[in-house]
């Protein structure tokens, strides 16, 4: 069903609660703080075999120890105890047991911590994590062994194990309270979860009540998006024409090969957080509608050397329908471990050394690959300025824009500078005004792009640039006239499919045309979806707020500064504020990450 429409209030948040007071917890907690002062949490339980064992449960890439909680205990470290930045995490305890992550252990000291209830095991909270846990206590199921090797080597989820995904989510994010009305993650989620693989019935009964309680509150939040949308619907005008799937054409730019699937014999393409194996949460793929993708103040493509161009009605036949549908910016949410079919008709547009802005001819009925120069020769750059003679204007303002805001930008952010300082923007004016003075087209037929890049830099104080910042300046350059090359290919390969070409803008084609922006809406009504802005998507903003996260190394903002741990500390916060409005995927997603 499509995502909710608009945020969700805390009181809507809050409808769905139990029929009844859960059952007893099959466990008991003890709370304590890490050797840093953060909240860790120590869950203590009975195995079949009698044995009571405790479990700290941490998030992948997080290091942790068990602080206070496990002086006088034997501590395992279990699942792959690796940061991102791969550091082996060592846990602060008093006695540490280094075992097989699989087979469990079976020293005398081990045996009599178990059978003492001194043993406590620090669970990185993943699928591996979780399953090795399993395998610790004593289980041997050969389906649970070969899920969790897929899921290791194969980067594969099996149904169980999305299922125990969902369960860990559920039992994090469902109280007496409602949906995501904990305040914080006390991991009562992976303690359920494990219970449940060893066969403990009451936290198979309590976990069942919680993910069946937080499926019904998805399919109620959805519902009332579709009704918000028809009733948004009605403000329009009747006479509107809903676009037309047939004369849409789908355009996609990525850094990644689409890859050939062995099963299917067809390429798919990856969702960035698949392509990275858990390195951002970004589950979705995104297209624009007849023109190429624009950069714009959200997301920048200079980077993308691949194109593929897909019809609009071979995409839904092969895919099923968007997620969100606008002409500038549709996009599919892909399952975890999932992709997205480039069907048959399919145009696949690669950077090479060609020599020329010419491309392949097209063939119908399979998949044709269109190489455009990507080398930046003289002969190319001067066959992108007659290309585009008609709107050389336009075209030349947005190259000295793209190169000065390119060049400034990395300086910027290398340098911390702020985005508002009088002498910062004193400085950004005279490289705006060296490319005012500079006939691009002339300069490049008798200079290179390290000469434009050197101008440049000559206009920043003595001392300020490294030559890694320069080479950096230098690559920006770069980036935008293959970005610009590229697009020229994309074009011509659009028009000799036969499709209308259209502009671009911010929120629909052709300059934010409310025209369009009602005929979309029309169009996702018909096919059951939901129609906006990139950023007023609940799963785009877990994406956007779960890449800070993860990569951002600190900011400003209104005049203050927040340091790495400060950024992560207010992402991670809005991020489980709102778990009640993501989906499922999404939700799998943030988990898979290390982010919830």
């Amino acid at each position: 069903m499509p995502e909710v429409a608009e945020t969700l209030t805390a009181s809507q948040s809050e409808l769905i609660k139990p029929s009844e007071p859960p059952k007893e917890y099959p466990f008991q907690r003890r709370e304590g703080v890490d050797e840093e002062g953060r909240a860790i949490y120590a869950y203590e339980f009975t195995t079949k075999q009698g044995q009571k064992v405790e479990a700290i449960f941490f998030s992948r890439g997080e290091p942790t120890s068990g602080g206070d909680l496990v002086k006088d205990r034997l501590v395992v470290p279990v699942g792959s105890l690796k940061t991102r930045e791969g550091q082996e995490k060592v846990p602060q305890a008093a006695r540490i047991i280094k075992s097989e992550q699989t087979s469990g252990s079976s020293g005398p000291e081990y045996q009599k911590a178990l059978n003492d209830g001194k043993a406590t095991f620090l669970v990185e909270s993943s699928p591996q994590g979780l399953l090795d846990l399993y395998f610790h206590l004593g289980g041997n199921d050969s389906q649970i062994r070969e899920a969790r090797k897929l899921t290791v080597v194969n980067w594969k989820f099996t149904p169980q194990v999305r299922d125990l995904i969902d369960r860990v989510v559920a039992g994090n994010i469902v109280d007496t309270n409602g949906v995501a009305a904990n305040k914080e993650n006390k991991r009562e989620g992976e303690v359920l979860a494990v219970l449940l693989l060893i066969g403990d019935e009451a936290a198979k009964t309590l976990s069942s009540e919680k993910l069946a309680q937080l499926e019904k509150h998805d399919q109620e939040r959805d519902a009332q998006a579709n009704e918000k949308l028809l009733e948004h619907s009605k403000n329009f005008p009747v006479t509107q024409e809903a676009l037309k799937v047939e004369e849409l054409v789908c355009v996609h730019l990525t850094r990644f090969k689409p890859v050939m699937n062995p099963e299917t014999g067809r390429y798919e393409i990856r969702s960035t957080f698949d392509s990275t194996r858990g390195l951002s949460p970004r589950t979705t793929l995104h297209f624009s509608m007849n023109h190429p993708v624009v950069s714009h103040m959200y997301g920048s493509w200079e980077g993308a050397g691949y194109a593929v161009i897909i019809p609009f009605k071979s995409a839904l036949e092969a895919n099923g329908k968007p997620t969100q549908l606008n002409t500038v910016d549709s996009f599919w949410e892909l399952p975890v471990g999932g992709s997205f079919e480039m069907p048959e008709g399919s145009v696949f547009v690669e950077g090479g050394k060609t020599q020329s802005l010419q491309g392949e001819e097209l063939q119908e009925e399979r998949i044709t690959r269109i190489k455009y120069d990507q080398s930046l020769s003289p002969v190319t750059i001067n066959q992108l300025f007659e290309r585009v003679k008609d709107d050389k204007s336009s075209f030349v303002q947005y190259m000295k824009r793209e190169i000065g805001d390119g060049l400034f930008d990395r300086i910027r952010y290398q340098k911390g500078l702020e985005v508002y300082d009088t002498k910062n923007n004193a400085l950004w004016e005279s490289i705006w005004n060296l490319w005012e003075g500079i006939d691009l087209q002339e300069y490049f037929k008798n200079h290179t792009i390290q000469d434009l890049a050197s101008e440049a830099y000559s206009l920043f104080p003595a001392g300020v640039v490294s030559a890694t910042e320069f080479n950096n300046g230098l690559q920006s350059i770069r980036e935008v006239l293959a970005s610009k090359v590229r697009d020229v290919a994309v074009v011509d390969t659009l028009k000799r499919l036969g499709f209308r070409i259209h502009t671009g803008g911010m929120w629909a084609w052709d300059r934010d045309s409310w025209e369009a922006t009602w005929q979309t809406v029309k169009l996702a009504i018909e096919l059951g979806t939901r129609s906006g802005n990139h950023t007023d998507h609940p799963t785009n903003r877990a994406e956007d707020h779960g890449i800070r996260y993860m990569y951002s190394n600190g900011y400003s903002m209104g005049g203050q500064t927040y340091s790495k741990e400060e950024v992560r500390s207010i992402e991670k916060s809005f991020i489980w504020g709102n778990m009640d409005q993501y989906s499922q995927n999404q939700r799998r997603a943030l988990y898979l990450c290390g982010i919830i």
